[in-house]
């Protein structure tokens, strides 16, 4: 009896070694976006709305979560004649299906989720896919890491093929602490 419950307590060490394994343990995929742990801001955002054009001020802080293994992002700007956004997003990376995934809630009323990749070490792209009024609705986003600083960024969202909203800006690191950008 001893013998067998020393042989499946051997299964189980081999198997779940076997899955901590497959799962890339070693590596911390969120690498990237753990760096970008403190404040950003960017002031030279554009949002054009459906041909409405926005310069504004974008804040983005962003913090570890987990031990590293995810991140929280906190986002806003105000937009004149709009109001204030504000957001909060969660970023991980899912060794099962080796996507990112990034969760965003927004006041204006945002709550998807987006998948994506880096396509190389600079580059990363995420998109969203889902249905609004019976139409395709995608969302694309793009980020450049430029430096340890710099981040652009770059966002089309387009309902049934026809781009209703993009956002460009480059972000510049203003701190690495948890301080809050007031608006």
């Amino acid at each position: 009896m001893r013998s067998i419950f020393k042989f499946l307590l051997a299964i189980i060490f081999l198997i779940t070694t076997k899955t901590i394994s497959a799962q890339g343990v070693t590596e911390n995929p969120m690498k990237p976006f753990t760096d970008l742990a403190g404040n950003w801001e960017s002031t030279d955002a554009v949002l054009d709305f459906a041909g409405t054009i926005f310069n504004v001020n974008y804040f983005a802080d962003f913090e570890k979560t987990s031990d590293g293994s995810g991140v929280i992002m906190y986002e806003k700007c105000n937009i004149p004649g709009i109001g204030k956004l504000n957001g909060a997003n969660l970023i991980g990376f899912d060794p099962f299906d080796g996507q990112y995934h990034w969760f965003s809630v927004d006041n204006f009323g945002t709550t998807h989720d987006h998948m994506g990749s880096f396509t190389d070490e600079t580059h990363f792209y995420m998109e969203h896919k889902s249905i609004r009024d019976g139409k395709e609705f995608l969302e694309k986003i793009w980020f450049d890491f430029i430096d340890a600083n710099t981040l652009k960024l770059k966002l089309v969202a387009s309902t049934d093929g026809v781009v209703e909203q993009t956002v460009t800006a480059t972000f510049k690191r203003k701190g690495r602490g948890n301080q809050q950008q007031s608006l």
